[in-house]
C-alpha cells in the first residue's frame, strides 16, 4: 500500500514514474505507467523470468530514467543493483525489515547512493552490517490514510456498537509472530464484571486455530475478517484501545495507523516499538506476555484518563505529504520541482 501511494504522490508531483511490480488495477493507468512484470520473492527460476522482463522494461525507457528505487525483500534489492550498474543510474534501496541480509545483497547495499530505513532499528541493523551512516536515511513508511468518521460516536454508528462498550481493536496480519495468541488468551482470562468487545480484524494462519477459542461471558469477540482498506478508520475511531500484541516489529504500520486517527495503543514491548512511540506519552507498552497484555488491558478500563493522555496532538503526526518530501529531496528535488 505504502509503494502504492508513494509512485502516485511522486506522479502527482509531475515525476515520471515507472514501476516494475505483477499488475495491480489498484494504481490506475492513468496515475502511473505500469510496466508488467512478475514480482516473487526468492531466486530460482521464477526470479530469472522476472530479472529479464524487467531488463527489458527498464531497456525500453532508460533514457527517462535517473533512479532505481528498490524496496526489500532481498531479490528486489540485487537485480535493483544490477540494473542500476548496467544502466549506469543512481541506486535507492529501502529496508522495511529487521536483520538485514547484507550478504546476500552487499553489491547493491554498497552501489546505493541512499539506503532508506523505515526506522531507527533498522538503520542501526543496516550499520551494523556495514552500511556507511552517511548513505542512511530514516523516512518511516507512512502510506496516505483513507478519512474516518469525525467522532467515535459515528464510528461506533457504523459498526453497530454500543458507545458505552469499552472497545479493544486488532488489525492486521494473525501470524504467529505478531503475537495475536497472547491477545486471545488475555481475553479468556479477562475478570468477572467489566464488559468487553474485542474486534479482531485480518487473516492468517492463526485465524483458524484460535477463532473457537472460550472466553468469558462478559467479553464479545468478533472475527471481522479482511475489511475493505478505506473502512480501517472506521474501526481505529470506534476503538477505546488498539492492542498490538507482536514480538517483533520493523515498521508497525497498525501503530502509525492507530497513531494517526488518535486511538490509544497497548502494545508489547517488542524490537522496533520504541521507534515509533514512548511508555505512557503516546502508547502503554507491556511486557510481552499474556499477563503484561492483561494487566495492561485493565489499566486501561479502569483509567479514561490515562487513554486520553495516550492520544497525541495531530500536528504531533508524521502524515504522508511530509514522507514524499523526504523522498523528493532523497532523488535531488525540492519538494515543488526538480530532477526525474
Amino acid at each position: 500500500m505504502f509503494v502504492a501511494d508513494l509512485v502516485r504522490g511522486l506522479a502527482a508531483r509531475g515525476r515520471d514514474v515507472f514501476l516494475l511490480t505483477e499488475r495491480d488495477p489498484g494504481l490506475g493507468a492513468p496515475t502511473v505507467r505500469t510496466l508488467e512484470a512478475r514480482t516473487v520473492e526468492l531466486p530460482g527460476i521464477g526470479f530469472v523470468l522476472f530479472a529479464i522482463r524487467a531488463f527489458r522494461a527498464v531497456l525500453t525507457v532508460r533514457d527517462g530514467v535517473g533512479w532505481i528505487h528498490a524496496h526489500s525483500p532481498r531479490a528486489n534489492v540485487s537485480l535493483a543493483g544490477f540494473l542500476a550498474s548496467f544502466f549506469g543510474k543512481r541506486l535507492v534501496i529501502t529496508a522495511h525489515c529487521r536483520g538485514v541480509d547484507y550478504a546476500f545483497s552487499s553489491s547493491a547495499y554498497d552501489r546505493a547512493a541512499r539506503v532508506v530505513a523505515v526506522s531507527a532499528s533498522i538503520a542501526a541493523d543496516l550499520v551494523d552490517v556495514g552500511v556507511s551512516p552517511d548513505r542512511i536515511e530514516v523516512i518511516p513508511c507512512v502510506p496516505r490514510f483513507p478519512p474516518a468518521p469525525e467522532t467515535k460516536e459515528s464510528a461506533r454508528q457504523a459498526l453497530g456498537l454500543s458507545i458505552t462498550d469499552f472497545v479493544v481493536l486488532y488489525l492486521g496480519r494473525m501470524d504467529p509472530h505478531k503475537g495475536i495468541h497472547l491477545l486471545v488468551a488475555a481475553l479468556s482470562r479477562w475478570p468477572p464484571g467489566r464488559p468487553l468487545q474485542a474486534l479482531l480484524v485480518g487473516e492468517g494462519p492463526a485465524k483458524a486455530r484460535l477463532e473457537g477459542s472460550a472466553v468469558p461471558r462478559e467479553v464479545e469477540v468478533t472475527w471481522a475478517g479482511r475489511i475493505p482498506h478505506e473502512d480501517i478508520g472506521t474501526y481505529y475511531r470506534a476503538a477505546d484501545v488498539f492492542v498490538l500484541p507482536s514480538l517483533a516489529e520493523g515498521s508497525p504500520l497498525s501503530v502509525l495507523e492507530a497513531l494517526h486517527y488518535g486511538t490509544p495503543i497497548l502494545s508489547c514491548d517488542a524490537p522496533g516499538i520504541r521507534d515509533f512511540v514512548e511508555d505512557r506519552v503516546n502508547a502503554l507498552l507491556v511486557p510481552r506476555s499474556i499477563e503484561g497484555i492483561q494487566n495492561g488491558l485493565l489499566e486501561l478500563y479502569e483509567d479514561p484518563g490515562l487513554r486520553t493522555s495516550l492520544v497525541r496532538p495531530a500536528t504531533e503526526r508524521v502524515d504522508f505529504d511530509r514522507v514524499l518530501d523526504l523522498h523528493l529531496r532523497l532523488y535531488g528535488g525540492s519538494a515543488a520541482g526538480g530532477p526525474q
